[in-house]
């Protein structure tokens, strides 16, 4: 229950304090605590001086080059409050925030008479950090302009710290290597981030990172948005005026990155920038410290190399829901992964075309890349990360790549791709291949796929074997058939077009005469890409879509979580969980995500307790069935 609640306060929208004074700051005011909105303070005296309760109102203007160091505490009834307005109070929501790089280039948000509060550091490369939390709680910043820092927001061992309607520009020193982080929440927990817009960052836009102070855990970021178009010359490279990583999720020592949202988030590289960029990075470096049980949803990237990128041992149990990545300028918008393990990815969309890549490596939708860097000492690497109902727009399909170190005997193992569609859009380009294979690999399954468009089954380039097990899955249009799939096990699969609505518009969905309806395997899936219900009548479709037309009954209603009343709690567990019903419960199912069941309980009660002692960690379904209802709830189990 303590994790729940911690996430609750994360949550809830930030509500005015109950106490202490109303302070009013302008870019004139003189060093006082000011009372008077008509006689106003400094705002770098408010910042030293405001106390629990405190209310400070910060009007529109430039306050030039200052280092705002926070270090008074807010508490939890009465937090540290600072509001930017422009004439009136209350006058700036998030309505004001730009959205693109135009809406921020031709809006009043610098300037002599900007209408934003804003700070201007002048000379990026020296100007330092513009905002210093370190040791703090309980603090809430909204509306506020950074401009030309080495260094944006940045908080350190705090927590309950709340940032709204945050703008920073030109961040970090384009001339040096690897320099300039707009947002970070260092060694924080149960803070958030809602509405910020970066521009120009040199290294990094927003992250989320675990330290030597401490963990990082029940962080929100909601509905960001970072950009980059900075095409000059980056000295040296690969980092330069080009961000690196636009979103980041890591540990760097032997705390815990864990049960953080990234939700609504937004990533694009714009022009020909040299670097290619990370979309949304989840990072582990190996030191004791795990990045784990994070959450990404509905977030998505345009223009850069990787949609996600995760690497370290140590990063496991993720999840990735909803999101989508558009290539362009030579990157692809794939999703790689070195040595991560068991994370889960769910209604994930890529769209790469052939003219977006420029090197065959880059053709695969997703990669399992071998690179040292990230996983010394570790010989079993990508491990079990599960694939649902996502949709693979590419030349590639399937990369077992070797990006930067070399082959070596690094093997990913046991991932599996259930109900996801395969499919090259332009079957016309020459030398597009389903897999590369240039690093071991074994184990790897898909059921329930759809592969088609591809010319080879293999790419040239592929040095080692690919033991891949297809089952009820569904091949069409490809230069290749099951005689030359080296290697492969096929079962209970079908070479049938599968009839899509609309393939020139790229409208994957099935037609109602497709093979592929009701010929699927059952698998432990709830719904499909559309979140429409899976199976539909009563067998599972092939793909990542669900044929829905004339569902025929099942006998079982399916009902939300929304309309039963049936929680799970905690979740995330770790030695056991409850289910709690409205109704009784007959017999409870717990199946891991490749639909294998692991417990299963006659109850005929209310409620039942489950021991997790014989579960590793993982996400796991619940299936909770009563006299008219069955309901399907995932459960998080957290094992040390």
């Amino acid at each position: 229950m303590k994790h729940l609640i911690s996430l609750l306060f994360v949550l809830v929208a930030i509500v005015a304090p109950s106490a202490a004074q109303v302070y009013y700051v302008a870019p004139e005011g003189t060093t006082i605590l000011s009372t008077d909105i008509n006689n106003p303070g400094s705002l770098v005296y408010a910042v030293q001086n405001a106390t629990a309760g405190d209310t400070v109102w910060v009007k529109a203007g430039n306050y030039g080059d200052v280092n705002l160091i926070f270090s008074n505490s807010g508490t939890l009834l009465n937090p540290i409050v600072f509001v930017g307005y422009k004439n009136v109070i209350n006058d700036i929501d998030s309505t004001d925030i730009p959205g693109t790089i135009s809406d921020y280039l031709s809006g009043n948000y610098g300037g002599s008479n900007p209408d934003f509060p804003t700070i201007d550091g002048v000379d990026r490369a020296s100007a330092g950090l513009a905002m210093q939390l370190y040791n703090v709680s309980h603090i809430t910043i909204k509306n506020l302009h950074i401009l030309n820092y080495n260094h944006g927001l940045s908080t350190w061992a705090g927590q309950y710290l709340n940032f709204e309607n945050i703008i920073c520009a030109y961040i970090g020193d384009p001339n040096a290597y690897y320099n300039g982080s707009a947002m970070g929440l260092i060694s924080t927990s149960s803070s958030s981030i809602r509405n910020a817009f970066v521009y120009n960052a040199a290294a990094e836009g927003i992250k989320i990172m675990a330290s030597s102070g401490g963990p990082a855990q029940y962080n929100l970021l909601q509905g960001c948005r970072v950009f980059c178009d900075d095409t000059s010359t980056p000295r040296p490279y690969p980092t330069g005026p080009g961000t690196d990583y636009y979103f980041a999720l890591g540990s760097t020592g032997v705390h815990n990155t864990e049960f953080n949202q990234m939700v609504d988030c937004y990533a694009e590289r714009v022009g020909n920038v040299a670097h290619h960029g990370h979309g949304f990075a989840v990072l582990n470096w190996g030191e004791g410290g795990k990045t784990r049980y994070n959450t990404l949803r509905n977030c998505s990237t345009k223009a850069i190399r990787g949609l996600f990128v995760l690497r370290g041992e140590d990063t496991e149990y993720n999840h990735f829901e909803a999101c989508t990545s558009y290539a362009g300028e030579g990157a692809p918008g794939s999703i790689g992964i070195t040595c991560a393990r068991y994370n889960t990815f769910d209604k994930i969309k890529t769209h790469i075309n052939a003219d977006d890549v420029w090197w065959y490596y880059y053709n695969y939708s997703v990669k399992f890349y071998k690179d040292i860097v990230y996983s010394p000492g570790n010989d079993l690497t990508a491990i079990g990360n599960t694939f649902t109902n996502c949709l693979f727009q590419s030349p590639g399909g399937i990369g077992f790549g070797y990006y930067m170190s070399g082959t070596g005997n690094y093997p990913a193992d046991s991932n599996s791709f259930i109900n996801c569609t395969f499919v090259n859009p332009d079957p016309s380009v020459s030398n597009n291949s389903f897999l590369l294979s240039q690093r071991v690999n074994m184990n790897t399954s898909l059921s329930n796929c759809i592969i088609t468009g591809y010319e080879n089954y293999m790419d040239s380039q592929s040095t080692h074997a690919s033991p891949i097990t297809y089952e009820n899955c569904c091949f069409h249009n490809n230069g290749f058939n099951e005689s030359n799939m080296v290697d492969a096990l096929i079962l209970e699969s079908i070479w049938q077009d599968p009839e899509f609505e609309d393939f020139s518009n790229l409208d994957f969905r099935l037609q109602a005469t497709s093979p592929c309806i009701n010929t699927g395997k059952e698998v432990s899936l709830i719904d499909d890409f559309d979140g429409n219900p899976r199976p539909c009548s009563g067998a599972y479709d092939i793909g990542a879509f669900e044929y829905q037309e004339n569902c025929a009954a099942t006998g079982i209603a399916s009902s939300s979580v929304e309309e039963r009343n049936v929680i799970i709690y905690p979740n995330p567990a770790q030695d056991e969980f409850y289910v709690k019903s409205d109704e009784i419960i007959l017999n409870i199912r717990l199946m891991d995500i490749n639909g294998k069941v692991v417990k299963e309980l006659a109850v005929n009660d209310f409620h039942e307790l489950i021991s997790t002692d014989q579960l590793r960690s993982g996400v796991y379904l619940v299936q909770i069935l009563s006299a008219n209802h069955q309901i399907l709830k995932r459960v998080i189990v957290t094992r040390n």
